[in-house]
């Protein structure tokens, strides 16, 4: 059986989300999903909440990697959805925290892969401008998980699908 895997990220300053989707190329399936998400507390200041993604991604893919059960390699791509601020306040804190990521991923010698939100709700429901029970529910079919604790790990494996 051949593979594929991917870490996916839906980043963001609050809460991000982050899905490992590994796909059986040979029957173009997907044969394991692995998601998580980081509440941050709103009393962090910016810098806190950086250290704390960092280490939390850190700790999430060390701990896939060398799961005792099913020992792996690091994730063939990384992707994440394109992030459109919406001032200069939130571009400087988007722009931090995809920082923060872009180290993570240098960690493992990758770089990610954007995709926009439109093409990203396209891919899964035929409409780039589908609203997220749309994509959830697109989300749910792929993966055959019908609950995510967070809607950010949902988002994670969206960018993942496409």
């Amino acid at each position: 059986m051949s593979k594929l895997t991917l870490l996916c990220g839906d980043f963001s300053m609050n809460r991000p989300g982050i899905a490992i989707i590994t796909y059986d190329t040979d029957s173009s399936s997907i044969s394991e999903v692995k998601t998580g998400a980081l509440p941050q507390g709103e009393k962090l200041t910016h810098a806190e909440k950086l250290v704390c993604l960092y280490r939390w991604l850190s700790e999430w893919i060390t701990g896939w990697i060398y799961d005792a059960d099913t020992p792996r390699g690091v994730p063939d791509i990384f992707v994440r959805e394109r992030h459109a601020p919406r001032g200069m306040w939130d571009a400087v804190a988007i722009g931090k925290v995809l920082g923060c990521a872009d180290m993570f991923a240098m960690e493992f010698g990758k770089e990610f892969i954007e995709y926009a939100p439109s093409t990203i709700k396209k891919t899964l429901t035929g409409s780039g401008k589908a609203g997220k029970d749309k994509v959830a529910a697109a989300v749910t079919e792929f993966t055959g998980i019908d609950y995510f604790e967070y809607d950010d790990e949902s988002d994670a494996c969206a960018v993942g699908i496409t």
